[in-house]
């Protein structure tokens, strides 16, 4: 035969005994504490003996650098300033005579760019050339 433990149908947190061990203790602890704070301000403490050094001497020694010596160095000679040269009149120059340019009267004509164009040219440059790969397979 076997034997089934017995399970309490209560909440857990619903248990009176379990309120009761616990302010037992709480209890204890409180009471612990507030002796140990009664009695730790009595206690003497002992100080702590501090070695003492002895004082150092003040430093007498300084460091001593070298003085750099302060070199002038000698003024510039002067310049001198070239005498100004007599300027001579220059004759303006002759305009070069500009010849008439035959124009032809047939000028290429230019195809302007249509929505279709650039539809074909996006369709072979980027994303778009892979746009077949991105359907996604139909299932029947």
């Amino acid at each position: 035969m076997s034997t089934v433990a017995a399970v309490g149908w209560g909440l857990p947190w619903s248990g009176a005994g379990d309120t009761r061990r616990f302010r037992n203790a709480l209890t204890i602890w409180l009471g612990i504490v507030w002796l140990l704070c009664l009695i730790i301000p009595w206690l003497s403490v002992s100080q702590a003996e501090r070695p003492i050094y002895k004082e150092e001497p003040p430093a007498l020694a300084h460091i001593v650098l070298p003085k750099p010596e302060i070199v002038i160095p000698p003024p510039p000679p002067p310049k001198e300033e070239p005498l100004p040269q007599p300027q001579m009149k220059e004759k303006p120059p002759e305009p070069k005579k500009v010849q008439p340019q035959i124009v032809d009267k047939q000028q290429p004509i230019v195809k302007q760019p249509t929505v279709a164009d650039a539809r074909e040219k996006a369709a072979v440059s980027g994303l778009l050339q892979f746009k077949d790969s991105f359907v996604a397979p139909v299932s029947t």
